[in-house]
């Protein structure tokens, strides 16, 4: 997160010019333009005059100011061109983004299609911009106030206690406590039905459950494979061809450790074997299981059964 700046008091004098120059900078990117010092000492009056080398001392200053008050960083070039730093949201600001866009109205206008789940960065504008699931605000309004659901999922209809929502590879989930079944579940919200407006309705009064302090929604929308699976941990490596190791190892949760001829490797900790023979399968024969030799013999034993099949 960027440095509170009335942690650092500025002069004002100096804070305005600071926000100049980054204005400057966004307003010149934004028109393809590279910057170098002698644009800038041309084109704002803060950093005309003077010798070359103590104006470049003094921007030199400025950007170490600008970036520790302010959070905007500069990068400068072999060339000496000056360029603002692509904006970057840390693990904590992408939460709470998630989390106000969720509490957000979406308007009908939007035609979302159930499930979607969509956004951008414009690093140009440094902003910020999302779709998400027409059910997430009764949804959200719901766990607020502490208050059961019931809707229609996948032809079943269910009463939950609604506990956080979430989203996985671009899908929304509520989970929470099926009431009926006694149990924790998850629920996709493009597989609730949606009729009218009754397609997520609270019943009840508020503050109806309480949402056990134990848990922990991080873990609750991990629905990778590997983070619940409950085969012994094993560590794979694999020998996977260079266009497509680095989707594989997103896949599996791994990373690209080395190459082997004009392979790449690829090591990763596996503790669903079948979803990893899926998708080694899916890979082709642009991956091969070189360890451990139980995930080596599972591969085997599932191509044996397809060819005798």
């Amino acid at each position: 997160m960027p440095p509170d700046p009335e942690e650092r008091p500025l002069r004002p004098a100096v804070a305005e010019r600071l926000l100049h120059l980054a204005a400057y900078l966004k307003r010149e990117a934004s028109n393809g333009r590279a910057v170098a010092l002698e644009n800038i000492t041309d084109d704002l009056p803060d950093y005309a005059g003077g010798n070359y080398e103590g104006v470049r001392k003094k921007l030199r200053r400025d950007l170490t100011e600008l970036e520790e008050s302010f959070g905007i960083g500069v990068d400068v070039s072999d060339e000496g061109e000056y360029r603002l730093r692509d904006p970057f949201l840390g693990t904590d600001e992408r939460r709470a983004l998630f989390a106000a866009a969720a509490a957000v109205h979406v308007d009908d206008d939007l035609r979302l299609r159930p499930g979607d789940l969509a956004g951008g960065v414009d690093s140009d504008d440094a902003s910020v911009w999302m779709y998400v699931h027409r059910m997430v605000r009764a949804l959200t309004d719901a766990i607020a106030e502490r208050r059961t659901v019931e809707f229609v999922h996948d032809g079943v209809p269910r009463s939950v206690e609604p506990w956080a929502l979430g989203h996985w590879r671009r899908r929304w989930y509520l989970v929470g406590r099926d009431r009926d079944r006694g149990e924790i579940r998850r629920f996709r919200l493009d597989r609730i039905e949606e009729e009218g407006d009754g397609s997520v309705t609270s019943v009840g009064p508020p503050g109806s459950y309480e949402i056990p302090e134990e848990f922990e929604p991080a873990k609750a929308f991990d629905l990778h494979p590997d983070a619940w699976g409950h085969d012994p941990p094993a560590r794979a490596r694999l020998l996977v061809d260079r266009q497509v190791a680095g989707p594989l190892a997103t896949q599996l949760q791994g990373a690209v450790t080395g190459e082997e001829g004009d392979r790449l490797v690829v090591e990763a900790e596996i503790r669903h074997y079948d979803a990893f023979v899926d998708r080694i399968l899916a890979a082709g024969d642009r991956a091969v299981v070189v360890e451990p030799p139980v995930l080596v013999e599972r591969v085997r034993d599932h191509l044996r059964g397809l060819v005798e099949s």
